[in-house]
């Protein structure tokens, strides 16, 4: 009887240790996930930054007409952000404002996310000429993203 008896807490033993460590590679698994979706994430707001200064650059230089510039905006720009941008557009025309050489994204942080939008800082390392030459300088955003569907909108840029 005792042997039985034996067997079945050693069969209890190897289950619950079995459960915790199932438990221990789900809760590992989990977090190496949630660490592939914030790399993604970051990884496209990051591009939706630069997208937004080679687009407002190209224009600047000539390389695009305003109404291709408008089109390129609004697939990746929403509410203020997007109205600002495309009345500067027409504001900074026709000037001397510096252009772009290169832009680099140096660095991603998410700061908060909900449902419907998440926000960033994002550091930018700028390349840029104009009057007084080549500057290279980093600077430092606050970005927020409307969620749309599976993709995000760039809603505030400062």
């Amino acid at each position: 009887m005792k042997k039985n008896s034996r067997a079945k807490v050693f069969r209890i033993f190897v289950s619950l240790s079995a459960c915790l460590v199932g438990l221990f590679f789900m809760f590992i698994l989990d977090a190496c996930a949630d660490a592939v979706y914030d790399e993604k994430i970051m990884e496209q707001i990051g591009q939706l930054v630069l997208k937004r200064a080679e687009t407002m650059n190209d224009y600047y230089i000539g390389e695009l007409e305003y109404i291709h510039a408008e089109e390129i905006l609004r697939d990746f720009e929403t509410g203020g952000l997007l109205e600002d941008d495309l009345m500067n557009l027409k504001a900074w025309e026709h000037t001397d404002i510096d252009t772009v050489n290169d832009a680099e994204i140096v660095q991603v942080t998410l700061t908060e996310e909900n449902p419907d939008f998440l926000s960033a800082s994002v550091i930018v390392s700028w390349n840029v000429s104009g009057l007084d030459g080549n500057t290279v300088f980093e600077s430092t955003y606050e970005t927020m993203c409307e969620k749309s569907g599976k993709t995000l909108k760039l809603s505030q840029f400062f």
